[in-house]
């Protein structure tokens, strides 16, 4: 007759334990199987492995008494590879930050209400319509303003505008000269 096992899992400590005792060559089997699920799953092997013995240390994965560490191990890590997978499938394929900055669309900080919101955006108009009007004799310098602000590099905004790194860098200290001379004229500096 089939008798259970008084303790049909390990604890967290026996796990640790047994954990600890591994050959190196287990080890070796470990990480390969790591970087097998971890390549699948687009997470970093390390980070896979640490997730799999954290579960089983907190006691949301529980490990057989009669299943080794290492084949116990690799169904853990599989089993996050899958559901790092699921979770990909289920997240809903968004658009990089850049691209919706240039269709116009402002994202609001997380902490703000609504009335702060609106205080914000009139503020930074504010702001924008005194950049312009200071700049109102080169759009070149209104249009790498707003590149930056829609978090261009460098070299995108050269690409984009077509000028050479020198003609660059030109605009740029002008654009630091005529703000200095604002902040001076109305003594922020």
């Amino acid at each position: 007759m089939f008798q259970p096992d008084k303790n049909p899992t390990l604890s967290s400590e026996e796990f640790y334990e047994r954990l600890t005792a591994l050959s190196v060559a287990d080890n070796l089997r470990i990480r390969k199987i790591s970087e097998v699920w971890a390549a699948r799953c687009g997470l970093a092997p390390d980070d896979l492995f640490q997730e799999a013995v954290t579960r089983v240390l907190e006691g949301r994965r529980n490990c057989p008494s009669r299943v080794g560490v290492v084949p116990f191990l690799a169904q853990v890590m599989r089993s996050l590879s899958s559901d790092e997978n699921k979770a990909k499938d289920r997240a809903p394929n968004l658009l990089p930050l850049s691209a919706l900055l240039e269709a116009g669309y402002d994202p609001p900080a997380a902490s703000l209400t609504p009335e702060n919101q609106f205080n914000a955006q009139q503020s930074f108009k504010e702001l924008w319509d005194k950049v312009c009007a200071l700049f109102h004799d080169d759009e070149i310098s209104i249009l790498i303003l707003e590149y930056q602000i829609a978090g261009y590099e460098a070299e995108e905004i050269r690409k984009y505008l077509g000028l050479d790194q020198t003609a660059y860098d030109s605009k740029r200290r002008f654009i630091r000269r005529r703000f200095d001379r604002l902040f001076k004229k109305e003594g922020q500096v």
